[in-house]
C-alpha cells in the first residue's frame, strides 16, 4: 500500500491508498472550519470529475475514487489545482508582495499565481536558453514580472547544463539510473551547454528592497540543486517569510541533497515546514517521490 500525505497548515491531510486496483483519495479534516475551506477547494476542481471519478463524503471524510486505469493526469491536475489555491491563500496571508521564481522553466508557475490572482512582483531565473525564450514571452507585456537568465547556487563559476527531452529534467546533476528507468521518455539528454550560475545574495543585492510587503516568498525548482540556491541566498533569505523547495524521498539526481538535508538546513535559519503536495509519483507503486514543500519563518 503506498501512501501520499499532504499537510497544509497541518490541519487535514490526503491519502492516497491502493485497494484492489482501485485508487481513493481521503480527505480527513481537523475542524469544521478546515471542512470548509476544503469544500471551497473541491468545489475548484470538480469539473476533474467525471463518472469514472466521484467525490462523496463519509463523516469528516471526502472521497475521491478513480476507476482501474488509475487516471494519473486527472490526478495530478487535482492535486496542482489544489496546491495553487493553496499558494494563492498563502501570499494573501502573509501579504507577500514579491516573488523569486528560481527554475522558472517556460513560465507556467508566474502565469499559474497571476491566474490565481497575485498581482505582486515576480523575478523569474531560467538559465536554459530554450525554456528562457517562452519564459521571455510569458512575460512579455506583464511590468510587474522579471526575467534573468541565470542558473542560481552557493559560488560563482562556470558550470554544464544537461538538457533534457522534457525540460522539467534539466540540470545542472546528472540523472541517476533511478530517474531513468521511471521516466524514459523524458530523461534522454539531448545536450549539454555552459551556463555561468550566480549567488543571489550578490547578483541582486537590493532585490524587492522596494514591496510594500512584510516579506517575500520563494520558490525554488532546480532539479537537486535547491540546497545551493538556499546557500546562495545567504543574508537575503532573512528578508523571506515562505519557501518552497522541492524534496526527494528517492533522489532523481546524484549528487542531489537529501530532503533530510534540506529541512534541517532550512530549521536551521529559522524556518519551519507548514504543508508539501506531492510533484513526482512513481505510479508503478502508487507512491510521491518528491514533493514540494513550504516552510514559513518562525516568529
Amino acid at each position: 500500500m503506498g501512501i501520499l500525505q499532504i499537510l497544509m497548515r497541518e490541519s487535514f491531510r490526503i491519502r492516497l491508498l491502493r485497494r484492489d486496483d482501485r485508487h481513493i483519495y481521503s480527505w480527513k479534516a481537523a475542524d469544521e472550519p478546515t471542512a470548509s475551506r476544503l469544500r471551497g477547494s473541491l468545489r475548484c476542481i470538480h469539473e476533474l470529475v467525471t463518472s469514472t471519478m466521484r467525490i462523496s463524503r463519509l463523516g469528516p471524510d471526502f472521497l475521491l475514487s478513480s476507476g482501474p486505469s488509475g487516471d494519473w493526469d486527472r490526478i495530478y491536475d487535482l492535486v496542482h489545482r489544489l496546491e495553487f489555491e493553496y499558494i494563492a491563500r498563502l501570499l494573501s496571508t502573509y501579504r507577500l508582495d514579491c516573488t523569486i521564481d528560481v527554475g522558472a522553466n517556460d513560465g507556467l508557475f508566474g502565469l499559474s499565481l497571476r491566474k490565481h490572482g497575485y498581482e505582486g512582483r515576480i523575478l523569474s531565473f531560467e538559465p536554459a536558453p530554450r525554456s528562457y525564450s517562452r519564459l521571455e514571452k510569458a512575460a512579455a507585456r506583464d511590468k510587474r514580472w522579471q526575467t534573468f537568465r541565470y542558473a542560481l547556487g552557493d559560488r560563482p563559476e562556470s558550470a554544464t547544463l544537461n538538457v533534457t527531452r522534457a525540460a522539467g529534467f534539466n540540470s545542472l546533476l546528472p540523472l541517476n539510473t533511478f530517474a531513468r528507468s521511471l521516466f524514459p521518455a523524458g530523461t534522454d539528454v539531448l545536450g549539454q551547454i555552459a551556463v555561468e550560475t550566480r549567488r543571489l545574495d550578490s547578483l541582486l543585492p537590493d532585490l524587492c528592497q522596494n514591496t510594500s510587503s512584510e516579506g517575500v516568498f520563494m520558490k525554488i525548482d532546480t532539479q537537486g540543486y535547491d540546497l545551493k540556491v538556499l546557500v546562495g541566498a545567504g543574508h537575503f533569505l532573512d528578508t523571506v517569510s515562505v519557501v518552497e523547495v522541492e524534496l526527494s524521498t528517492t533522489p532523481l539526481y546524484d549528487g542531489a541533497p537529501s530532503c533530510e538535508a534540506i529541512t534541517e538546513y532550512l530549521r536551521e535559519s529559522g524556518f519551519a515546514k507548514i504543508a508539501a503536495f506531492p510533484a513526482t509519483w512513481d505510479s508503478r507503486e502508487v507512491c510521491a517521490i518528491e514533493y514540494n514543500a513550504f516552510f514559513s519563518r518562525m516568529t
